[in-house]
Parts: C-alpha cells; sequence; structure tokens
C-alpha cells in the first residue's frame, strides 16, 4: 500500500499537463496517453507475474504506467513545471479548486459509504456479492459517461456565456448519455441470471436480486453524470455541493436502514438516494446554467422508452431460448445471454428509429466521423450549411 500511495503522487504531478490538453481540446493526444498508460500497466504486469514477482507485478505495473503518463503529460503539453508559487494565481484557483475538492470528497463518500455499511453489518459474504453487483451496474457511468464528461468540460467551458448554445449542448450531450446506458444497464437487468450464471459461474447467483435492482441506480445516476461537468464549466461550483453532500448522506443513512433487510435493501436505499440526487441536480442546473425542467427531464425519455420496451422483447425471447435449445446449466445460460445480446442489438435501434430519429442519427454521424476523411468532409460540409442558415 505504501507504494501503491505513489500512484497519487505522480496522477498529481500529470495533472497540470493532461487539463492543458483537455483545455486545448487535445484529444488525439489524450487518447494516445491513455493507451501507453495502458499498454505499459498489462505488459509490464504481464511480464513481471511471468518472471515470477507475484502480487508485486500488481504493484509495479500501475506505477510504470503512471510515471509514462507523468512524462507524456509534460513532453505532449509543453508543459513545464516551475518550483514557485504566484500568488496571484493560488488566489484565483483556491476559491474554485476548494469548492471542487469539497464536493470531491462527498462524492467518494457516496460511492462508497454503502459498501462500508454492508461489509461491517452485513459480513464479508454480503460484500463480496454487494460490490461485485456494483461494480456491474455502474459500468456506463465509471466507464462510458465519463469520456464525454472529460470531452464537454471544456466545451461547455468555452460556451459558457452562450446560454442558448450552452443549454443545447447540455440536452444533445445528455441524450446521447441515455442512449448510450439506456441498452447497457437495462439489457444487464433483463439478462442478470444468464450474465451472471455464464460470465461468473453459478455460485455468484446470489448477487441476481441486488444487481437488478443497482442497474435502476446506476441508470438513474448516469442520467445526470454531464449536469456535474456543465455548472464546473459555469463557475457556479457552490450549487453542485448541497445535492451531493445531500446525496453521500441520504447513501450512507439508507444503506443503514436497508441493511436490515439485506443487500436487496441496502439497493433500494441506493435506487431512492439515486432518484433524490436526479431531482436535486436538476434544481442545480436551473440555478446555475438556466436548463429548463422540460429539457433537463425529457431528453432521456425516448432511450428510456425504448430501453423499456427492448427489455420486455428479452424477456420474451430469452424464455423459449433455454426449452428450445435443449441446453442445461452455464451452457443454457450462455445461449440464453447470446440470443438476448443480440435480439437487444436489433430491437433498441430499430425502437429509436421510430420513437427518435434525430437522437439515432446524432449516434449514426459520430461514427460515421470515423469512417474515413470523405465522410467527415462531408458532415463538416453540412454543419457550414445549418451555421450560414443562421440555425445554432
Amino acid at each position: 500500500m505504501p507504494l501503491l500511495a505513489l500512484q497519487m503522487l505522480l496522477s498529481g504531478c500529470a495533472a497540470t499537463g493532461l487539463a492543458l490538453l483537455r483545455r486545448r481540446l487535445m484529444f488525439r493526444r489524450l487518447a494516445l496517453i491513455d493507451t501507453v498508460a495502458v499498454v505499459t500497466n498489462s505488459v509490464s504486469s504481464i511480464s513481471l507475474a511471468m518472471a515470477g514477482f507475484g502480487l508485486w507485478s500488481l504493484v509495479w505495473g500501475p506505477l510504470l504506467a503512471g510515471g509514462m503518463t507523468l512524462i507524456l503529460a509534460h513532453a505532449l503539453s509543453g508543459h513545464v513545471p516551475r518550483l514557485r508559487l504566484t500568488p496571484g494565481a493560488v488566489r484565483r484557483l483556491a476559491g474554485f479548486g476548494g469548492t471542487l475538492t469539497a464536493k470531491n470528497v462527498f462524492v467518494h463518500l457516496s460511492r462508497h459509504a454503502d459498501n462500508w455499511v454492508v461489509g461491517r453489518v452485513l459480513g464479508a459474504n454480503a460484500l463480496g456479492l454487494y460490490s461485485r453487483a456494483f461494480n456491474y451496474s455502474t459500468i456506463p457511468e465509471m466507464r462510458l459517461v465519463p469520456v464525454l464528461y472529460g470531452v464537454l468540460f471544456p466545451a461547455f467551458s468555452r460556451v459558457r456565456d452562450d446560454t442558448e448554445r450552452f443549454v443545447e449542448w447540455f440536452g444533445k450531450s445528455t441524450a446521447l448519455a441515455a442512449l448510450v446506458s439506456t441498452p447497457v444497464l437495462l439489457g444487464l437487468l433483463a439478462l442478470a441470471d444468464d450474465f451472471t450464471s455464464a460470465l461468473l459461474g453459478p455460485q455468484w447467483l446470489g448477487m441476481v436480486p441486488v444487481f437488478r435492482v443497482l442497474c435502476i441506480a446506476g441508470l438513474i445516476n448516469a442520467l445526470h453524470k454531464l449536469g456535474g461537468a456543465a455548472i464546473e464549466a459555469s463557475g457556479k461550483l457552490r450549487y453542485d455541493v448541497v445535492p451531493q453532500v445531500v446525496y453521500a448522506a441520504l447513501v450512507l443513512v439508507g444503506s443503514l436502514a436497508g441493511a436490515r433487510h439485506g443487500v436487496e435493501g441496502v439497493g433500494v436505499a441506493i435506487v431512492a438516494a439515486a432518484a433524490a440526487h436526479w431531482l436535486m441536480k436538476g434544481v442545480a442546473l436551473r440555478l446555475a446554467v438556466g436548463v429548463p425542467w422540460r429539457l433537463y427531464a425529457g431528453v432521456a425519455v425516448p432511450a428510456l422508452v425504448a430501453g423499456g420496451l427492448m427489455c420486455g422483447v428479452v424477456r420474451l425471447v430469452v424464455g423459449y431460448v433455454g426449452p428450445l435449445s435443449g441446453l442445461v446449466g452455464v451452457e443454457a445460460s450462455w445461449a440464453r445471454l447470446i440470443a438476448g445480446t443480440l435480439v437487444g442489438v436489433i430491437v433498441y435501434p430499430s425502437l429509436l428509429a421510430i420513437l427518435a430519429p434525430a437522437q439515432l442519427r446524432m449516434v449514426t454521424d459520430q461514427f460515421a466521423r470515423l469512417r474515413g476523411p470523405e465522410r467527415r468532409s462531408e458532415l463538416m460540409a453540412a454543419d457550414v450549411r445549418v451555421a450560414e442558415a443562421g440555425k445554432p
């Protein structure tokens, strides 16, 4: 643990270089740094493990990756640190940075208070089931939505004085987060038992009830996650502190109360806390940025409706797969999981094409930009025509 704690020092020293790259919207360089860090961690950890270093391979791998991140962050940003403080800069940053630090303390508490309660009150076995279910239910919130967050914070910062465009961008980005998160989490909810049995083994089936509940909480949190980027970019961070403090308190108190009913009771408490946080974040966005409630609550409706219908269709289909395939046990779980995933991949975008074709087009256009320079040029020309027509 003392050696792994050096990661905090390395990440802190790399923070300024990475922040400068985000501010300049140099996301290719950021992607390069992330890729090099992942490759360094993987290659070094596996090599050290094969060389007989055992547990220490999981220590030195992340440290080497952190060192590479530090070197590349400074090299690619051109930042040269100096061993002196500028009083004016410290004063300018202290207010915002202090408030952000306070907020992030409560973010950390809200993410771990329920695990602490489950471990202390319900024991190690319950904690194993709960934490594994929690980790899978937060995949969009912790892996997919943060990609949007990292891009949108500097983008929001550039247009924070243009309220109309700021609100428009927030609506589109929230819709995109909903489009990505909803099928993943509702798909996991529909296939929770087969997903658990096939990937983790039948011994983990005890986590399925709380897993389904936590998928709902994960979806609620993913829907308002980008509100933090918008409020931070507006510079009015004080509006986001109170909701985060209240949310952390609700997670702690709710987990203590729900623990009397097992891990499922804790999961229900987390859903209630997430719903309250969603409401509070809507108020904060209204006060800080001027986001109307109709936009905040409405942009995710098409994805939620399509995802709910997809969930029902998937459950209906997988109910027939096992008996028809003649498979049993884990093999039947794999068959249902694969069949349900394929059905979801077909049904969800088909429903979106009917319910919200403009939102679906927003996603397909982003994929089209990756196809090559010719397609990117077509889309850029379309953007120019829209701008010349006087539309935002």
